[in-house]
């Protein structure tokens, strides 16, 4: 263990290997802001426009969730609505249309998870 009692559970977070530091945190702080894709493929009937409203799934054992995309330099990057825990570079990313539930757009490998601040 690492020697810490908080009274509530408590979870990695994050690695700091310069420092030899072991981040931790509560459950909130998995929660990630988004997501960036690489190798894309998009079905959609329409080129995926930027602040698109979708549903994305990261693991095929939890719920789609509300996002909206943005399109950067020529990639594209998922923004959650009330961030998503779970997600993992190396993995897909499967985006659903929003309004026709369960009609996939698309998807990609994420590429690297958009960290936001906690307190």
């Amino acid at each position: 263990g690492l020697g810490i009692a908080t009274g509530d559970p408590i979870y990695v977070v994050g690695l700091n290997s310069e420092e030899n530091e072991v981040l931790v945190g509560p459950r909130e702080a998995l929660k990630v802001q988004g997501l960036t894709l690489d190798e894309f493929n998009w079905l959609g009937d329409e080129a995926p426009q930027d602040g698109l409203p979708v549903l994305a799934r990261v693991r095929s054992t939890r719920p789609p969730v509300a996002a909206r995309l943005q399109e950067d330099d020529g990639g594209l990057t998922v923004i959650f609505d009330d961030g998503e825990e779970g997600v993992a570079p190396g993995q897909a990313c499967v985006l659903y249309d929003l309004d026709k539930q369960g009609r996939v757009l698309g998807g990609g490998i994420i590429q690297k998870a958009i960290q936001r601040a906690w307190s």
